[in-house]
Formats: C-alpha cells, sequence, structure tokens
C-alpha cells in the first residue's frame, strides 16, 4: 500500500489531518533506479527498506533525511 493511501486512511480513520510538510514534493533517491521517486507514492514496505538499507546516525536515517531536509531548504527558498 502506497504512502499516501496510507496518510488518507490513517486521516479517515483517526480524523487527524494530513500533516501539511507531508507533500508530494519529498523524494527519495532509489540508487537501484538511478531516479528520484515522491516518497507518498512509494510502498509501505519500499519505504521500510529503503530506511533499513540507509546508514543510521544518532537513530536517524543519515542519508534519507539530509535528502529530506535539502528538498524542504530548496522549497523554502523557493516560497520567499
Amino acid at each position: 500500500m502506497k504512502i499516501k493511501t496510507l496518510l488518507e486512511l490513517q486521516h479517515t480513520i483517526e480524523g487527524t489531518k494530513i500533516p501539511s510538510d507531508i507533500t508530494e514534493d519529498l523524494e527519495y533517491y532509489s540508487e537501484s533506479k538511478e531516479e528520484h521517486i515522491k516518497i507518498v507514492d512509494m510502498e509501505l514496505n519500499h519505504v521500510i527498506r529503503a530506511l533499513n538499507s540507509s546508514k543510521w546516525e544518532d537513530g536517524i536515517s543519515g542519508d534519507l533525511f539530509n535528502e529530506i531536509v535539502s528538498l524542504l531548504q530548496d522549497k523554502l527558498k523557493k516560497e520567499k
């Protein structure tokens, strides 16, 4: 099941809002496919595998975390 669908289900079941910082813009670079993939379009099992295969630093996946931070910073620069 894709992350986007899971977020929509969570919204429906729990009545929670989908966080505004989780957007269509967040991407993960797939080394095996050599392309960027939108995280919300990834299957949950693929996200788990991506996190598991990344190097972990202080409990946070360093590669994935840094990529997400970079994308958010770029987005904030564009909005200014």
